[in-house]
């Protein structure tokens, strides 16, 4: 009936026919994003860059368009009513292929300007969207032979000795070698070995003008220390190295542990208790020892955290899930999304703030988010839109939980499952499947997790590990996961004097009010004084209301002795 398991990774099936329902705070943030602004967009606006040729005057926005189209598709199998989205972004897709030149370049520069400024970040985001497209149901033959003739020009102008990769771009070479993903996307598409030779030749480049960022790093530098220590340009290369071992054994072969290991180390030094990340310039967006930062007081007079360096985790994570043992980038995905994601969610203006309201050691408010621009707010709509994706990964003849937001999933003629319970901010998650034949259903049991039950049975399970079962679900079995209760103190990594706690896979943050406005995920009492989860602490932004996450060592090793549940 049932088998524990580390990997969880089975043959993964296809998701076009899937009907999934998130009905949590995930949920909640997909219908306000898609409903307010989604449904808004003006695409021909969008495509003005690229029909006018004026990138060099547009800066960020020749990368709308591809952020709005690469995550609209995303949002389709998780919305009721798509037909008319769905309708746009086809004819959209049509329109920007209408702009390609007959040597197959899709750019929004004038031809003498071009691989300068942002327009490879550009292209990268373009052709990102066309196989997105690609991917859709009925999708047109020749939306692939775009993206082939789109990724051989770039390959005429930037693999053939005429202008090294690294020499474009605004990062120092960095951003336009994140291309690597969507070229890597080409050669899966296709299985055409120059994509792939071209993948290769932008990693032997070494990805920076500085130095070869992989080899730096393999010979132990700190990921600070790489590049121009841009952690969005650095992590989105990463993710591209990962994306190829994925398509490409040689390349696992040499690369493999290497992600696992940037992985590894970003967690370490870099990412605070909250799961976000970035700092040390007035974006907020270079890795800097940011773990060891935190509790600065005065964050030694720099930035801390940038929604674009959470959202590069997020996708990064989700490409190492299927090049190591899972556990542990799920884990860490989840992190992030509840804590640092819905942290800087600001739902009264429909975006997410740039700058991570990162409360450190002393009190501070929830920022407004008003000066947030269309490309902060976009990038953070592709993190929302590859959460789902991880949150339920079908399977053939069945499905891999990951996280237990509340959802419903209809599986055409094979299995219906629901998952009630309030989870992250609750104590249990119950699983309700039905199918009239066998269908594995596969559980990731989190560190916090004190019991797994079929009915009123406790099941054997182990922490940390995936719990499988194969077999037919009647309506009234339900399998139900009862996660800790108690708070756990953590302490950072420089040795300070302070603690931060968590209950379950969320963080919590001491909110200055008697009363809340919100209606939080989590609430706790302590002396009067109420903890919530970190994404709900501040808000509404803009209430005056300040929130703490660090605190001095003086309550008792055991809070949870302390706290009152609700």
């Amino acid at each position: 009936m049932q088998k524990n398991g580390t990997s969880g990774r089975k043959k993964l099936a296809e998701n076009k026919t899937w009907q999934i329902r998130y009905r949590g705070p995930l949920g909640r943030a997909l219908e306000k994003f898609c409903r307010n602004r989604l449904a808004e967009m003006d695409f021909e606006h969008l495509l003005a860059p690229y029909r006018e040729r004026n990138g060099h005057l547009c800066g960020n926005e020749v990368m709308l368009w591809g952020l709005v189209v690469n995550c609209a598709i995303q949002f389709l199998p998780y919305l009721d009513d798509v037909e008319e989205l769905s309708a746009k972004l086809r004819r959209s897709v049509e329109e920007m292929m209408a702009l390609q030149d007959e040597d197959g370049c899709i750019s929004a520069f004038p031809r003498h300007l071009q691989l300068q400024g942002v327009d490879l970040p550009g292209r990268r985001y373009v052709l990102n969207a066309l196989l997105r497209a690609a991917a859709m149901p009925g999708a047109d033959e020749k939306i692939k032979e775009c993206c082939c003739r789109m990724t051989d020009q770039i390959i005429s102008l930037v693999d053939s000795g005429k202008r090294s990769i690294i020499y474009c771009g605004v990062q120092g070479g960095l951003d336009a070698s994140a291309i690597l993903d969507s070229v890597v996307g080409v050669y899966k598409l296709t299985g055409e070995k120059r994509f792939l030779d071209f993948a290769c030749s932008i990693v032997e480049s070494g990805c920076s003008q500085q130095h070869d960022i992989f080899r730096a790093f393999q010979s132990g530098m700190a990921p600070c220390m790489l590049g121009n220590g841009n952690a969005v340009g650095l992590t989105d290369c990463f993710r591209g190295v990962a994306e190829l071992c994925k398509a490409d054994p040689g390349s696992a072969a040499r690369f493999k542990e290497m992600c696992q290991l940037y992985m590894e180390r970003i967690n370490a030094e870099e990412l605070f208790i909250t799961g976000a990340g970035g700092g040390g310039n007035s974006a907020g967006t270079l890795w800097f020892r940011g773990a060891y930062h935190q509790t600065e007081e005065n964050c030694a007079g720099l930035t801390m955290g940038s929604n674009q360096v959470t959202t590069a985790c997020l996708e990064f994570f989700d490409a190492m899930t299927a090049l190591t043992d899972p556990l542990q980038p799920f884990a860490l995905a989840e992190r992030s999304f509840y804590n640092a994601f819905l942290g800087a969610w600001n739902g009264e203006n429909l975006c997410w703030d740039h700058l991570e309201p990162v409360p450190l050691t002393t009190t501070r408010r929830q920022a407004s988010g008003e000066a947030t621009c269309l490309f902060d707010l976009l990038r953070g709509g592709e993190a929302l839109a590859r959460f789902p994706r991880m949150a339920m990964v079908p399977i053939e003849n069945g499905a891999v939980l990951n996280f237990y937001e509340e959802m419903e999933a209809q599986i055409p003629r094979k299995a219906r499952i629901r998952i009630t319970g309030g989870y992250p901010g609750s104590t249990k998650a119950h699983i309700s499947i039905k199918s009239r034949t066998p269908f594995t259903i596969s559980m990731r049991i989190p560190d916090y997790c004190t019991g797994v039950y079929y009915l009123d049975s406790l099941l054997s399970w182990q922490k940390n590990s995936y719990l499988t079962i194969t077999r037919p679900w009647e309506p009234d079995e339900v399998l139900t996961l009862e996660f800790d209760s108690k708070v756990r103190a953590h302490f950072p990594p420089d040795g300070s004097p302070y603690q931060a706690f968590t209950r379950g896979g969320v963080v919590l943050a001491a909110d200055n009010r008697m009363s809340l406005v919100d209606d939080p995920m989590t609430l706790l009492w302590r002396n009067k004084l109420a903890f919530v989860d970190y994404a709900s602490a501040g808000k509404p932004a803009g209430c005056g209301v300040k929130f703490n996450l660090w605190f001095k060592k003086m309550l008792p090793k055991y809070v949870f002795n302390y706290f009152d549940y609700d």
